[in-house]
């Protein structure tokens, strides 16, 4: 990745995509909906000015609302992993709310998301929940309450 953080990367993939819509226009498109941290705010600016309907889906917290779920864990488990360098989050959260201003609607896939968005300041009205679908007969429960002895709990991933 040529980027210094993971929005620089998403504004360098957004900006080349917002070029080649605009050179080619929206045809008879009546809306335009992305993914707000990939879709960038100024082809939601031109498809607004068109009169397209926009929307966009959140499909995680709102940067705010990671940034202080992020200090919340590290104080509690300093060791654990470094916070996220403050610049980068700052850029991610101006971004978010400049594409989040020119929305009509947001879609989200959980209350927790949704809750972030009208904490920050998006009407309720504006916000539909989407539930990501799981099949769930892909996952087997397995009654664990006689096992004895220690546990080991397995984790590939990062804190976000």
């Amino acid at each position: 990745m040529r980027s210094k953080s993971i929005q620089e990367h998403y504004e360098l993939v957004a900006r080349p995509t917002e070029r080649w819509i605009l050179a080619r226009g929206f045809g008879e498109a009546n809306a335009l909906m992305g993914f707000i941290r990939k879709v960038s705010p100024g082809l939601c600016v031109a498809a607004r000015r068109l009169g397209l309907m926009v929307a966009a889906d959140q499909m995680i917290a709102l940067a705010v609302v990671e940034n202080r779920e992020m200090a919340l864990q590290h104080n509690r488990w300093p060791d654990w992993q470094p916070p996220s360098p403050a610049a980068g989050l700052r850029r991610l959260q101006t971004y978010e709310e400049l594409t989040c201003s020119e929305l009509d609607h947001i879609t989200c896939p959980s209350d927790y998301v949704r809750e972030g968005l009208i904490e920050a300041g998006m009407p309720g009205s504006k916000i539909s929940v989407i539930h990501y679908q799981i099949d769930e007969a892909a996952f087997c429960f397995e009654d664990r309450q006689g096992r004895q002895g220690p546990v080991t709990v397995g984790f590939v991933g990062a804190v976000g």
